[in-house]
């Protein structure tokens, strides 16, 4: 998945969730291109979008 232009990190994480993928893009429209691309990854059932900006 690191190999996908616009992933930054991957990490395995323990709890409600498996991964957070850490995306650097500019814009929502790039943003929701590169969700729909880890959709389709075999074994994704399911992704949840936290945007985020630097204080």
């Amino acid at each position: 998945m690191q190999e996908i232009d616009g992933i930054k990190d991957v990490y395995h994480v323990f709890g409600e969730f498996d991964f957070v993928v850490i995306i650097e893009v500019e814009g929502l429209s790039m943003l929701n291109k590169l969700v729909d691309v880890i959709r389709e990854i075999d074994n994704v059932t399911a992704t949840q979008t936290v945007v985020g900006a630097e204080l």
